[in-house]
This record gives C-alpha cells, structure tokens and sequence, in this order.
C-alpha cells in the first residue's frame, strides 16, 4: 500500500519490510540510560524546553558518505534539539492545533479514561523518520512531544528504522523508550494505547490491528484514513495487501484531522482511528 508522505517513503517501506535485529536505537540505549533514568525519576515525562542534541558521528549503519556529511556539517545535521522546539512553536500557533485541542484531544482522552483512573494512556510511536534530515519528520516528532505534555501518557515507546543513536539518545532524554528490534507492528497491547503512525506503510496497520485484534476497543490509531485506503482500492487489494485493515472498515470511526498549512504533507490524509 503505497503511502502518502512523499518523504523518503521508498527508503523507509524498505527498511520496515526487513526483519532485523538490534539497530541503532539499541545501540543508543547504554548511553541514554541515565538521561531516561533522570527523565522519569519523578513519574512524569520530561517536557522541558528541548535541549541540543549531543554530537555524534556515523550511526544506524549508514554508509561512510553519509556518515562524512554529517561530520562537515555538524550545526545543520545533529543540533536539531532547538528546531524541534521551534516546530512545536509552529505548530501550538496554528490553527491546526487549536482544532486538534478542541475536537481531536477529547477524543483521545476519553478513550484513554476507559482504561479507569488508577491508569493513564499508553503511546507507542512507528515510522516517524529521521528528525535530523527530514522537516516532515521534525513536524511529526513535535506533534509527539506536544501530546506527551498535553495528553501525559503514561508510557510511550518508539521504533524507527531511520533513526541514529543521536536521534535515539534525544528521544531517550525526552522520556520515550526506544524499542530496540524491528516488530513489524506486531505489539500486542495490555493497556489502552494510542499508536502514533503518521503516513505509515499500510501493511503496518494491518499488522497492529492483527495483534490487537481479541481487543480492538484497547486500541486507537493516528495515521493514514482508513476511508481513503477503502476509496482507493482496485479489487481486492486492500484484503490482500492490508486483511485487517479490510476486516476493520466496519467497526472504525474516523475522525480527520485538519490541514497543517507550514507543512501540508506531515498531516495530510491523517485521522484519528478508533476501533469497537
């Protein structure tokens, strides 16, 4: 299923297809371990003013070229710590945020009060990208960082294929858990989750939902419109391609988010999914 980001969406479709084992996430997890110690020592998720992101050179198994750029190019690569800060300013400013404040938030947290009170709303976050690289990624990030604050989740854990140890020690110190191998979406859930999975590939959807399945009602969803998958479809292709995506057109509500005009495609065709 062909996803809808128009950034780097090949490359990324590739490196979630594989299967592998530790990355560079995990490689970055010894290093961060003190920053996530002092980041939930008192409970709650860090949400200080974003730091500068330490210096690193080459990571993630990218190629010597990449690596070099990074290392004559230090300032525009590795400090993205105050452009993410910067892109969460943009964001709270727009019109796209109030709307999400007013009519996509509620949502989310009456969702999340089904798990009771003595429970807060778990957040496990897929494909966002290099935040290094790409302003696609950085707007997403920012959006994620605004959620940790404004919705407090009480865990949240992140994977993606991109990312550098620098990337997952920043993550590390803003209180995410990096998930150190490739599930292919396959996490099953014990606790209401919202999964975080803007412009995903389709299968990985199909792949969280497969998990979840035995409790949909568990689970939400923050990425690609279902409805559009559904609209789009030759044939069969989204029952073969994406089963349970197919299979859950009838037990989903889809609320849409709106426009984000600084960057129309970090959000678009993006919807709040919850299931019955």
């Amino acid at each position: 299923m062909a996803n809808e980001s128009g950034d780097g969406d090949a490359t990324r479709a590739s490196l979630w297809g594989r299967r592998t084992g530790a990355t560079a996430a995990a490689a970055a997890q010894p290093a961060a371990a003190a920053a996530m110690a002092a980041s939930t020592a008192s409970g709650h998720l860090n949400t200080q003013p974003l730091p500068a992101a330490p210096s690193a050179t080459n990571g993630g198994g990218r190629s010597k070229k990449s690596a070099k750029k990074k290392q004559s190019q230090p300032a525009q690569a590795l400090d993205f710590g105050p452009r993410l800060q910067d892109r969460m300013t943009s964001i709270e400013q727009s019109g796209f945020y109030k709307t999400l404040v007013d009519d996509i938030y509620p949502l989310v947290a009456a969702f999340g009060g089904k798990a009771g009170s003595d429970k807060k709303l778990d957040c496990v976050c897929y494909g966002i990208g290099s935040i290094a690289e790409s302003k696609l990624a950085q707007f997403q990030f920012a959006l994620l960082l605004l959620m940790i604050r404004d919705l407090e989740f009480g865990q949240v854990h992140m994977y993606e294929p991109m990312m550098t140890a620098a990337e997952a020690e920043f993550a590390v110190s803003r209180g995410i858990t990096i998930i150190p191998e490739n599930e292919n979406g396959k996490r099953l859930v014990a606790n209401h989750t919202l999964f975080y999975m803007p412009h995903c590939e389709g299968f990985l959807y199909s792949n969280v939902l497969e998990a979840n399945w035995a409790h949909t009602d568990q689970i939400a969803i923050m990425g690609n419109s279902f409805e559009t998958y559904d609209r789009h479809s030759i044939g069969d292709r989204l029952q073969t391609t994406c089963p349970f995506v197919a299979k859950s057109l009838a037990i989903v509500t889809e609320t849409p988010m709106q426009a984000f005009a600084e960057c129309e495609t970090a959000f678009n065709n993006t919807s709040l999914l919850r299931f019955k």
